[in-house]
């Protein structure tokens, strides 16, 4: 099916593929303590003269929505009903999901992302946390720096730990998290040595073809210079 022009607009407007810089709505924004809440208002700036509003008015079986955006002289709305189920929480409490608005999903789901004219979960979306999109030893090493910060330690692969567990933590919890960081950074040393190993190869190639490039303006500079025999 051929794509509009709006739908081109939308795509390019969105076009992050992460969700920390997506505008959306959460369940717990319209319904809490087990019932709906008032009106919903929200809006995102994305720059000079654009824009991302969302107005939400929540009721038991749904969510009526309503975007606006504003891209430069441009100004895209559209409406969307969002299914809402509940289940229950304990004895005397119960959550409420809203569903994604994607042909052929019906995901229930915490939060929906404004997406190409509608309300999508993430995976209809194509979405991914910032962090996923990081290589597999800087993941590990911000893994290992959050549990050196759980247990008061500084940041940094091998720096020393405190001699005590910090105030209020359980001997096993601080005994865990040790275990836990031993590990994390064992995976990182492990996941270091080829990353280290294709950037030499890559700076080895680099000065490889710098050196082809030099020699060849050397020899340009050379056969230049050579006199031209008298006729």
């Amino acid at each position: 099916m051929r794509r509009t022009q709006e739908q081109i607009e939308w795509d390019e407007l969105f076009a992050v593929g992460s969700v920390e810089d997506i505008p959306s709505i959460v369940a717990t924004d319209l319904y809490s303590k087990g019932a709906p809440q008032g009106r919903l208002s929200r809006r995102w700036s994305l720059g000079d003269d654009a824009y991302v509003s969302i107005s939400a008015r929540p009721e038991e079986q749904r969510a009526t929505c309503s975007v606006t955006a504003k891209f430069g002289p441009d100004l895209m709305r559209f409406s969307r009903n969002i299914e809402v189920t509940w289940t229950r929480v304990g004895r005397a409490s119960r959550r409420a999901w809203i569903h994604c608005g994607a042909m052929g999903c019906d995901r229930k789901c915490h939060r929906l992302y404004i997406v190409a004219n509608n309300l999508v979960c993430r995976q209809c979306a194509g979405l991914r946390y910032e962090s996923k999109n990081r290589p597999a030893h800087d993941r590990s090493r911000v893994r290992a720096d959050k549990l050196r910060g759980r247990l008061g330690a500084e940041p940094g692969f091998g720096a020393p730990l405190p001699s005590i567990k910090p105030k209020g933590m359980h001997r096993s919890t601080f005994d865990r998290l040790c275990h836990d960081l031993y590990e994390e950074e064992r995976r990182f040393a492990e996941l270091l040595p080829p990353v280290v190993e294709r950037q030499v190869a890559a700076l080895l190639k680099r000065l490889e073809a710098l050196e082809k490039k030099q020699g060849a303006a050397l020899r340009l500079s050379g056969s230049s210079s050579i006199a031209a025999p008298d006729l």
